[in-house]
C-alpha cells in the first residue's frame, strides 16, 4: 500500500525482505500495523531453520493460529513446563492461546514455513521471553 494510514481500502503487501526475530525464528513482511496500518491483527510467515528451534515466549495478551505450509514434522511444546508435546504438519492448523509459553522444534533437513496471525496488529509484539523453560525443551 502506498499509505499506510488509508484504510478505506485493501493493499498488497509485497514478499521479500525479512528479519530474525529474538525468539529465533525468520519472519517475512506480512499484514500488520507497520504495513497496511492494521488494527486488529497481524499475518505472516515464520521459518523455523532446519534443525533449528525458537526459544519460549509468554504472549500475554494475545491469541496465535498458525498452519505449517512447508517442512517435514515440527515438535511443537506447550504449556507452564512446555510439557505438552505434539507433531505439526503441512496442512495442520495450531492455536496457541494468550499466557502459554510456547516453542517450536524443527528437528528436519528443510525449512519449516507457517502462515500465522494473532489478534493484534504489530509484526514485532511486546512478548515476555521466558528462557528458563528452553531446557525444557527437548
Amino acid at each position: 500500500m502506498s499509505e499506510v494510514s488509508d484504510l478505506k481500502r485493501g493493499g498488497v503487501v509485497l514478499g521479500g525482505g525479512s528479519h530474525t526475530r529474538r525468539r529465533g525464528s525468520v519472519d517475512a513482511p506480512g499484514i500488520g500495523a507497520e504495513t497496511v496500518g492494521s488494527r486488529a491483527v497481524v499475518l505472516g510467515m515464520v521459518t523455523v531453520a532446519p534443525e533449528g528451534r525458537t526459544t519460549a515466549p509468554l504472549p500475554q495478551f494475545r491469541e496465535f493460529a498458525s498452519c505449517p505450509v512447508r517442512g517435514e514434522a515440527v515438535r511443537v511444546c506447550a504449556g507452564a513446563r512446555l510439557d505438552h508435546r505434539e507433531t505439526a504438519r503441512a496442512g495442520d492448523d495450531l492455536f496457541m492461546p494468550a499466557n502459554v509459553p510456547h516453542a517450536a522444534v524443527n528437528r528436519g533437513r528443510s525449512p519449516a514455513v507457517f502462515t500465522g496471525v494473532r489478534n493484534e496488529p504489530t509484526a514485532l509484539e511486546g512478548v515476555v521471553m521466558v528462557t528458563h523453560l528452553d531446557g525444557l525443551v527437548p
